[in-house]
């Protein structure tokens, strides 16, 4: 097992249990792990976005980390400390400041083309003596849409300690999505089949 975290004020840490793995630290903000697994590789992103911070440097931060990463498969987990019902949050945060953060995160999802993993749930992925919120988010690039499929987006309550609940993802490979489809179709009858239905009468009406 092993934990990567800023040796400074921690914002972020991620712990893998996954052998023969390189990492890099790009700063306190976020962590930034390349892993390899039978599925293939892909680069693994943690994000703190500070509550009363600016969220614009924390999105600047993701857009140097995707262009360093161009080409590559790369899922982000994110705190974002922003909610949105398009990420199926909860409660709406009302006030100025909350709807420019929040907006802002929409516009860079947008114009970075990620594809939002978050699904509903019945448990919130904040949950503490702070309260209850939906603030994580989980995103994906086009290089790993077109490696993998996410088959699980769940909030799992009591799996730890923090005030955010942890989320389980389950990832499969796009191509054994595919081979698993072909295999379904085994044993169909797959030849052509022609008739007249001309003749037919649906509901009065001939075809």
């Amino acid at each position: 097992m092993r934990v990567y975290m800023s040796a400074d004020d921690c914002g972020t840490t991620v712990l893998m249990d996954v052998r023969g793995m390189d990492t890099v630290q790009i700063s306190m903000e976020g962590q930034n792990l390349d892993i390899e697994c039978e599925l293939g590789s892909m680069c693994v992103v943690a994000v703190y976005c500070r509550y009363g911070d600016e969220i614009e440097p924390y999105l600047g931060w993701i857009r140097k980390v995707l262009g360093g990463c161009e080409g590559k498969a790369m899922i982000i987990g994110m705190d974002a400390n922003a909610v949105s019902p398009l990420r199926y949050s909860k409660y709406v945060r009302t006030g100025r400041e909350s709807e420019r953060r929040d907006r802002e995160l929409e516009e860079l999802i947008g114009e970075l083309d990620l594809e939002v993993l978050n699904r509903p749930s019945d448990l919130f992925t904040f949950s503490g003596p702070m309260g209850e919120s939906g603030i994580d988010v989980t995103v994906v690039n086009g290089g790993w849409l077109e490696r993998f499929v996410c088959d699980t987006w769940k909030v799992k309550e009591n799996w730890g300690v923090s005030d955010h609940n942890c989320i389980l993802i389950g990832v499969e490979s796009v191509r054994g999505k595919f081979k698993e489809k072909i295999k379904r179709g085994e044993g169909g009858s797959w030849e052509p089949s022609t008739g007249r239905c001309s003749n037919q009468n649906w509901g009065g009406k001939p075809i």
